[in-house]
């Protein structure tokens, strides 16, 4: 049946040739019928319509007529629903070009990082500490923040000038939020370097997004702590890198036969440990922390350390908290 068509078609070009002598019929393709059958009886055919497997010209009418027809009358269907993709995404060009517009502060986190030791920072962006508060009028923890971070910059960053003056931080004083960190460190596993990537980021893919982290106290005590804003504050001509966190206590009470035997550890905020100021430079690594929800999704205030993300997280946990991982 093919073979009488080849012969039907070499016979209508030959009328063709000689009806328009002009036309040039040596073009790419064109002898394709004349080998036809031998290629797909020695090499072969596939479903989309090529032997060659790397290549899928038509994929996504392919994936409409498989996935979204019901292979009947295709050609109206395929058509509609190529119509219906074009629109969406002409609508989603016209979302993030007017989002854009609206945004235009927005920095782009592959810009130069601030760098402090092996910490970086960026999607960074000015703000002053009023303006911060403002932000975050139904947020108890911000309601002192000013102050709080000027206590903490006389007290702590100046502890060792016993002669220097205290100063002032007045709601105009400008800091530069960062939402992006990005924290090396050495694993205790392998001892080569690994990479955190943290957001502090109240809108991170159209959801809030506050990493938790594992941060230095002092030489031999560490600590879990959930971000809740990353800055830079220039103070006395410096540049200090500080994070706002809610730190989290590791709970000592006796363990439940359930957390033993899944080897879940919980933590939780401290009545008396108010969220406080810490120097960005002393976080380790970041944490993966989840809430502790009941049966019915509530949650009653614990949190559960997932301390099998990698060796590097279990055993630097091991190493300072005795009886962890028992």
């Amino acid at each position: 049946m093919y073979a009488a068509g080849l012969v039907e078609l070499s016979e209508s070009i030959q009328a063709y040739s000689a009806e328009y002598p002009d036309k040039n019929w040596n073009f790419p393709k064109f002898h394709t019928h004349q080998h036809l059958i031998q290629d797909i009886t020695s090499k072969g055919a596939s479903k989309h319509f090529n032997a060659k497997t790397f290549e899928g010209n038509h994929r996504p009418i392919k994936l409409i007529y498989t996935d979204q027809t019901n292979f009947k009358d295709v050609e109206n269907q395929v058509t509609r629903i190529q119509h219906r993709q074009t629109v969406s995404k002409a609508i989603r060009f016209r979302i993030t070009l007017y989002d854009e517009f609206r945004n235009p502060q927005k920095v782009a986190e592959s810009k130069e990082l601030f760098q402090f030791q092996h910490v970086h920072l960026g999607s960074d962006h000015k703000t002053t500490c009023g303006e911060v508060e403002q932000g975050q009028v139904d947020n108890p923890a911000f309601r002192r923040f000013r102050l709080q971070l000027e206590e903490f910059l006389n007290t702590r960053i100046q502890r060792n000038n016993s002669n220097h003056n205290w100063i002032k931080i007045p709601p105009k004083h400008q800091v530069i939020e960062t939402r992006y960190i990005r924290v090396d460190y050495e694993s205790v596993v392998t001892w080569k370097q690994n990479t955190d990537h943290l957001r502090c980021n109240p809108c991170f893919w159209n959801a809030p997004r506050y990493d938790h982290v594992i941060y230095r106290i002092d030489d031999n005590t560490i600590g879990f702590a959930h971000l809740l804003f990353v800055f830079v504050c220039s103070f006395n001509d410096m540049e200090v890198p500080l994070a706002f966190v809610q730190s989290l206590d590791v709970v000592t009470a006796l363990r439940s036969n359930a957390d033993r035997g899944m080897g879940l550890h919980r933590v939780r905020r401290s009545p008396a440990n108010p969220p406080d100021f810490i120097l960005a430079t002393s976080i380790i690594r970041g944490a993966l922390i989840t809430e502790d929800l009941d049966e019915e999704g509530r949650h009653h205030g614990d949190f559960l350390v997932i301390d099998v993300v990698d060796g590097d997280m279990f055993l630097r946990l091991q190493r300072y908290f005795p009886g962890w991982g028992t």
